[in-house]
C-alpha cells in the first residue's frame, strides 16, 4: 500500500483480507478508504456492500448505494440495492428503476441477470409467484454465478422453475451446486460443494453453515461440524448460528462442557428470530447429554412451538427429529411416542432430510448408550 495508496482496488483486496482473518476494525478503515477513493465505481461500492452485509450493517450498505450516481443507471449496482434493502428490511429506492430498464431491455442479459433475481426475489416473498418465475427465467438467459444460485435458490419456494442441469455444471457454481445436492438428498456431495464455496467466497459465512447443518443433521458427525463452524468463526466469531453449530459439534464429541461454554455466548432472546427455535433445540441437546432429560424435553418444546415455527413448518419438524433422537439415544420411555410424533409432523413436509433422520434413529436404537461418530 506505500507504493499504490490510491490504489482503491489495492485497499479493497487488503479489506477482503482483514475480514477473513478476522481483523474487523482494519477491514473497516482499509475498505472506507476504497470508498474515498472511487465513491462511483462498481468493483468498489459492490464490494463495499458485502463487507457492511458480513459485519451485519446493512442500513450502511443500502445508505452507500443510494448516495450514489452510478446506483441509478447501472443494473450491477441496482441489483445490490434491491438485494441489500430485503436484507435491511428497507424499502428498495431503484426496483422500479431497475423494473422498467429490464422492460425497455436497457442492458445485455449477462449485465441484468442478477438485477432479474434480485426482482424475481422480491416479487417471491411479495407473494407475485407467475411475476417473480419470469423474472428468474430472464435471469437464466446470461447468467453470473450468482444469478444461477438466486435461481437455484427460488426453484425450490415456488413451482414451475427449473435451473437446467448445465448451468450448474459452469465452473464457480458451488453455491447453486449444493443447494441443489441438498435438495435433492446428496449429501456427500451437499458437503463438497459446500467446502468449495467457502474457498470461492472465503468472507462469506452461508457455505459454512450449510455444511456444518448437512453434517449435524444427516450424519451427526461432530467432526465436521466443527471444521465447518470453527472456520467461520475465525471471520464471524460472533455469528450465533456458527456458536450454535459448533456447540452442536462439540456435543456430538462428547464435549458437553465446552458445547455447554460456547452455547452461554449467545443470548436467545437477543438473536434474530429465524435461529431462536434452532438455539432452543441446541439447548435441549445439551441438556440432554448432560443427564437432565425433563430439561430437555421443554426446550425442545420451545423449539417446536417457537412462533417462527409456525411460518417455517419444516423447522418443527426437525426439531421433534432431534427430540426423537435424544429420548431413543437416552434409552427414555418416551422415545417411541417422541418417534411417532416426529413421523406424524414429517407427513407434509418434502424435506430431504427426513429420510436421513429416520435412518440416524434406527442406527441409534441399535447402538449401545452413546454416541459413535463416523469418524
Amino acid at each position: 500500500m506505500h507504493l499504490h495508496p490510491r490504489d482503491a482496488y489495492a485497499w479493497v483486496d487488503l479489506a477482503r483480507l482483514y475480514t477473513i482473518l478476522g481483523q474487523t476494525s482494519s477491514a473497516d478503515r482499509a475498505i472506507r478508504i476504497a470508498i474515498r477513493l472511487a465513491p462511483e465505481d462498481r468493483f468498489v461500492l459492490r464490494s463495499a456492500v458485502r463487507y457492511f452485509v458480513h459485519v451485519e450493517d446493512p442500513p450502511a450498505a443500502q445508505r452507500l448505494l443510494n448516495g450514489a450516481r452510478a446506483t441509478r443507471v447501472d443494473p450491477w449496482l441496482i441489483a445490490a440495492e434491491i438485494s441489500v434493502s430485503q436484507v435491511a428490511n428497507r424499502r428498495s429506492l431503484t426496483a422500479s428503476i431497475g423494473q422498467r430498464g429490464l422492460d425497455h431491455s436497457l442492458w445485455a442479459p449477462r449485465s441484468s441477470s442478477e438485477l432479474a433475481g434480485a426482482l424475481g426475489t422480491l416479487l417471491l416473498e411479495e407473494g407475485a409467484t407467475q411475476k417473480a418465475r419470469q423474472f428468474f427465467r430472464r435471469s437464466l438467459e446470461d447468467p453470473t454465478e450468482n444469478a444461477i444460485a438466486q435461481a437455484q435458490w427460488a426453484s425450490q419456494r415456488t413451482s414451475g422453475l427449473v435451473v437446467p442441469a448445465l448451468l450448474l455444471n459452469q465452473p464457480t457454481t458451488y453455491e447453486a451446486r449444493a443447494l441443489r445436492a441438498r435438495l435433492d438428498g446428496r449429501w456427500e456431495a451437499a458437503i463438497s460443494s459446500s467446502w468449495e464455496w467457502a474457498d470461492f467466497e472465503p468472507t462469506s459465512s452461508r457455505p459454512l453453515m450449510m455444511g456444518s447443518y448437512v453434517a449435524s443433521v444427516v450424519y451427526g458427525d461432530g467432526a465436521t461440524v466443527l471444521d465447518f463452524s470453527e472456520r467461520g468463526l475465525n471471520a464471524e466469531p460472533h455469528n450465533p448460528c456458527l456458536l450454535n453449530n459448533k456447540a452442536v459439534g462439540l456435543a456430538y464429541l462428547g464435549r458437553v462442557s465446552e458445547a455447554i461454554t460456547i452455547l452461554a455466548k449467545v443470548v436467545i432472546d437477543a438473536s434474530p428470530q429465524f435461529i431462536q427455535p434452532a438455539l432452543y433445540a441446541t439447548s435441549g441437546l445439551l441438556a440432554f447429554r448432560a443427564g437432565d432429560f425433563a430439561a430437555g424435553r421443554k426446550l425442545y418444546e420451545r423449539a417446536a412451538t417457537h412462533p417462527y415455527t409456525k411460518r417455517d413448518r419444516d423447522m418443527r419438524v426437525l426439531a421433534l427429529w432431534h427430540l426423537a433422537l435424544e429420548e431413543a439415544r437416552a434409552r427414555t420411555d418416551q422415545a417411541e411416542a417422541a418417534a411417532a410424533r416426529a413421523e406424524r409432523a414429517s407427513k407434509d413436509t418434502k424435506l430431504a432430510e427426513i429420510a436421513a433422520l429416520r435412518k440416524r434413529l434406527e442406527e441409534v436404537k441399535s447402538e449401545a448408550p452413546g454416541y459413535q461418530s463416523r469418524h
